[in-house]
């Protein structure tokens, strides 16, 4: 029986079966359960193999494992991905045929997914937002897209009209931070969630940009740092003076391969009894880490601030876009700062302008309005009837 290994949160295994690599997740914390999961895995996959003759006889969990082994598991946010995989196969799935899979079935099980609530980090009975169901109906279509000719799916597959899946998102809100706030903010910050913190503005990079950076991806004497944006695709920013101020502190006592780190402040011992942390040790953050220490340090900071209660991590970077636009004026180059494929996105920060926009209205010369005056017309007094 293959022995799975431990990679990130799960254990994972690699199994072969007739020539071919299967790479799966357990979806289980502890050695003892992961070799349970083995065993089922391993039947599962043998007796597929069995009956699955052409990619229509494959099911929707063969087709997300091969997409996982050969795309999804180089992704930057590669554990980001795994979990929506998972979320997939377990909404429309596992033994789904592809040949059973159609766009009805899809549309289908998308309106139960989304009267679904959230499972964790957020308010009790919280329906799953438009957004979150978007980008699973997203990952969807490219597990497809990649599998499509090496499995040789279904053609019908080709003819899904994805638009028609997507929901309606309600307009994106551009929150800022403002003075105050950022003086309440700072300083109930540590030292190393300081310096993630202050790139975060500074650069106005994803989160998930932020914390897979790499000392690599750093050129401080050529003055460039390149992220990888969504999709894999690379992110090349210069460096301002912010910016290298937060590499030069982050990379202070740093032996690990990533830039941004924090000090473990205890031991942790994982369900398999290995440490999964060891105090005064360097770790690279994770997304579910970054999210988690943001919820203490706000609330801490709220109690000085009050607005703070409702300001989200991802305003930071809306407030970097905010304020480059305010200095600059030029939507382009704040398209080219936050990456957006599209500029129309970009205009959702257009309203920081509407201020240079009143002050140029104002500046305008128009004729002065002649005040007319009105007088009352009169009319001659009647004459009086002689008697």
């Amino acid at each position: 029986m293959p022995e799975p290994y431990r990679a990130g949160k799960y254990y994972h295994v690699d199994i072969w079966i007739g020539g071919r690599k299967f790479h799966r997740s357990t979806r289980q914390t502890s050695l003892r359960a992961a070799r349970l999961a083995v065993r089922a895995i391993e039947a599962q996959l043998r007796t597929a193999a069995t009956t699955a003759t052409t990619g229509g006889d494959m099911t929707l969990d063969q087709v997300a494992g091969w997409f996982w082994q050969h795309h999804g598991a180089r992704d930057r946010a590669a554990a980001d991905t795994e979990s929506k995989i998972g979320l997939i196969v377990e909404t429309h799935g596992a033994a789904t045929r592809m040949a059973d899979l159609s766009e009805g079935v899809i549309a289908s099980n998308l309106l139960r997914r989304r009267a679904q609530t959230v499972r964790k980090g957020g308010p009790r009975g919280k329906l799953i937002s438009a957004a979150t169901v978007n980008r699973e109906v997203e990952l969807l279509r490219r597990i497809l897209r990649k599998a499509r000719r090496p499995l040789e799916l279904p053609p019908h597959l080709l003819d899904i009209e994805w638009g028609d899946l997507r929901e309606r998102e309600p307009a994106g809100r551009v929150r800022e931070l403002s003075q105050e706030e950022e003086r309440a903010l700072f300083a109930a910050l540590d030292q190393d969630t300081h310096h993630l913190i202050a790139h975060y503005i500074a650069s106005g990079v994803r989160l998930t940009m932020a914390i897979g950076l790499r000392k690599t991806d750093l050129d401080l004497h050529g003055g460039s740092v390149r992220f990888t944006a969504k999709g894999g695709d690379p992110h090349i920013l210069p460096i301002s003076p912010a910016m290298r101020a937060c590499y030069t502190a982050a990379l202070k006592d740093n032996p690990t391969d990533f830039v941004f780190t924090y000090q473990a402040k205890r031991t942790a011992i994982g369900s398999d009894r290995m440490p999964v942390t060891v105090r005064g040790e360097r770790y690279a953050w994770t997304r579910e880490g970054v999210k988690s220490m943001w919820r203490r340090r706000r609330a801490a900071a709220a109690l000085e601030c009050p607005s703070l209660a409702d300001f989200r991590l991802h305003d930071l970077r809306h407030t970097s876009g905010t304020r480059a636009l305010r200095e600059t004026g030029n939507l382009a180059l704040v398209k080219r700062l936050l990456g957006h494929s599209d500029i129309r996105t970009t205009t959702r920060y257009a309203h920081v302008m509407d201020a240079d926009l009143l002050d140029g209205m104002s500046r305008i010369s128009t004729p002065t309005i002649r005040r007319t005056e009105i007088t009352p017309k009169t009319t001659p007094a009647k004459r009086s009837k002689s008697l």
